[in-house]
């Protein structure tokens, strides 16, 4: 088995996916090229098909994993988001309860909305 060769075929597809300037069309058709002349040279079909399957699983497993990750990124950013909006309604009830409609901080302007107690706040927002 040529490790090397399939190894090669496998830059070169990367290099095909990458490449912008390409058209869908054209990457599709020197894809195409690129694993033709891969499966003409050197070893057998079978061995070559069961690099492909390997290369396949690989992907496969690439992408399982990426899927994961924006999972537990999405879910972070939910509890952000939530965790802001109780804050926001905290900050509100505080507001409410105080009888103040308006703060003018240094750096941020905090305001209740008239129509439905909401508070506005008006600030930069700070880099961590």
């Amino acid at each position: 088995m040529n490790l090397s060769r399939f190894r090669e075929a496998q830059r070169a597809i990367a290099n095909l996916l990458d490449d912008d300037s390409l058209s869908d069309e054209d990457r599709e058709t020197k894809l195409e090229e690129t694993f033709s002349e891969w499966l003409e040279a050197g070893e057998s079909f079978k061995v070559k098909a069961e690099q492909v399957a390997k290369y396949i699983r690989h992907q496969e497993a690439l992408a399982e994993a990426r899927k994961a990750e924006a999972k537990r990124i999405r879910t972070l950013a939910e509890q952000a988001e939530n965790q802001a909006t109780r804050l926001r309604n905290y900050l509100t009830a505080q507001m409410l309860r105080s009888g103040v409609n308006r703060i003018d901080g240094v750096s941020t302007k905090i305001g209740l909305r008239k129509k439905q107690p909401i508070v506005l706040i008006n600030a930069p927002l700070e880099e961590h």
